[in-house]
């Protein structure tokens, strides 16, 4: 348990410092015709690109060993529930980009997960 402390910290701060930067949810302008701005399309991109990024990052400790099955779970759903909210809200443009960027990084992990149990 000692030596999980320090890693559970640094994904609370993680994840407390990304809800400010990230939250494009909350900070989403639009102009005087309705449409959203490109700047806050960029943010929501880049939200559900961190998201991914965050997620994957613990399943990838969770295919390793360093998080037990339970723990990941217990992290990525959360994550997972923020996701599918930001990538509602992405333009079918930009959900392309997002889907193609979370395909990418499936493979990733399927990658390091063979090699993992190729040995």
């Amino acid at each position: 348990m000692k030596n999980l402390l320090p890693i559970l910290l640094s994904v609370v701060f993680a994840c407390k410092s990304n809800s400010t930067s990230n939250n494009a949810l909350d900070s989403m302008e639009e102009d005087t015709f309705g449409m959203m701005n490109p700047i806050a399309a960029v943010n929501l991109v880049d939200s559900a690109q961190g998201l991914i990024d965050q997620s994957s990052t613990l399943v990838k400790k969770g295919i390793s060993g360093e998080l037990k099955k339970r723990t990941v779970d217990s992290l990525v759903n959360p994550i997972m529930v923020k996701y599918l909210a930001v990538f509602k809200q992405l333009s079918p443009s930009d959900s392309l980009i997002v889907h193609k960027y979370r395909q990418q990084k499936i493979n990733e992990l399927l990658e390091f997960q063979s090699k993992k149990y190729s040995y």
